[in-house]
């Protein structure tokens, strides 16, 4: 029941409305006795951090997350930033402790248990397409895995470059007309965009990862969609807000 001493968690970004975090969230609010509400907020293109920030210092917001296009943009306005937030440069969760704001970064750790449950191998070779804040932990977690042959391209070609000089990966120049893929193991989709907008065709040998949750299927059955990155980098969140490490099992038909 929400009353005067229920605190208040939230995911910001743009869009949210597909967002299952209140649901995962609010869900172990109330299995832990937790008395938290989860709220999203969709605060456009081109939000004022620097207000929002201050609004989370101000009504004492213990925990929030950052979806896109937010997640690098934030973290100048932050006090702090955990170590491997500030390796991979991107920030996805925030826990306010008496007015500061420490940014943490749990999309990797979303990232390496998909890869980790869905048994893929390290010596394989990858593609990335896309270059945005989620793009950065993706990287960093197929590193830490041991996957050490890994490539980038966009559509912006200049942005993958900065991505693929600040990790040491290579650059693939973008072709829609091309087959993209060929020739790599695994492809990751960190793009708002479906697979099927993004690729002419698909490999029958190569495994295709779309971050997103919320999309459907494409034409092949080596598809590993983004349900549980989704899952796990909220576990992390949740760990790092409340210091208990919540069952994911409490959650997961949530999603489906």
């Amino acid at each position: 029941m929400i009353n005067s001493n229920t605190n208040l968690y939230c995911i910001i970004g743009h869009p949210v409305f597909h967002s299952k975090s209140p649901l995962i969230h609010n869900k172990w609010f109330e299995t832990y006795g937790i008395n938290g509400s989860y709220l999203a907020f969709d605060l456009g293109e081109n939000p004022n951090f620097e207000k929002i920030t201050d609004f989370f210092r101000m009504f004492n917001i213990p925990g929030a997350n950052i979806t896109i296009p937010y997640k690098t943009k934030v973290i100048d306005f932050l006090d702090e930033i955990d170590e491997t937030a500030g390796h991979i440069g991107s920030v996805n969760t925030i826990k306010n402790v008496n007015g500061k704001l420490t940014g943490y970064n749990t999309d990797y750790y979303g990232v390496l248990k998909t890869l980790e449950i869905n048994n893929i191998k390290n010596n394989i070779k990858t593609l990335i397409i896309g270059a945005g804040g989620a793009t950065n932990a993706v990287v960093y977690a197929l590193k830490k895995y041991g996957i050490g042959d890994i490539s980038i391209t966009n559509r912006t070609m200049s942005t993958a470059e900065t991505l693929a000089l600040k990790f040491d990966i290579s650059v693939k120049p973008f072709n829609f007309n091309d087959n993209l893929t060929s020739g790599y193991d695994l492809v990751i989709n960190t793009t708002p965009i479906e697979f099927n907008e993004i690729l002419p065709c698909f490999n029958k040998n190569t495994i295709y990862f779309d971050l997103k949750y919320y999309k459907g299927k494409i034409p092949t059955d080596k598809y590993i969609d983004g349900k549980l990155m989704l899952l796990y980098q909220a576990e992390e969140s949740f760990k790092i807000w409340t210091d208990i490490k919540p069952d994911i099992d409490f959650v997961k038909d949530l999603i489906i």
